[in-house]
């Protein structure tokens, strides 16, 4: 394996642990609470309605989303052209 393959490796596993591994923790986190903790039970733990929650939590996944494309987008594009 040569020094180009494993920087490959390691921007690819960067990619995954910070766009989709801990995002996907973040986003169960905050759906486990809203289980276990609903808002009519628990009222001063939601300073915003469910619905606003709701809604960051989809911009959350779409923006981690376009993160992946994007870096992948560069490693895609870094390989093609051979740039070192």
């Amino acid at each position: 394996m040569n020094h180009n393959e494993l920087f490959y490796l390691v921007y690819v596993s960067q990619i995954v642990l910070i766009s989709v591994i801990i995002p996907y923790w973040a986003v169960k986190r905050v759906n486990r609470m809203l289980a276990h903790y609903p808002p009519a039970s628990y009222a001063k733990l939601y300073p915003v309605s469910s619905d606003a929650i709701s809604y960051a939590i989809l911009t959350f996944k779409i923006l981690n989303a376009l993160m992946v494309m994007i870096g992948l987008l560069i490693v895609g594009f870094t390989v093609v052209t051979g740039a070192d």
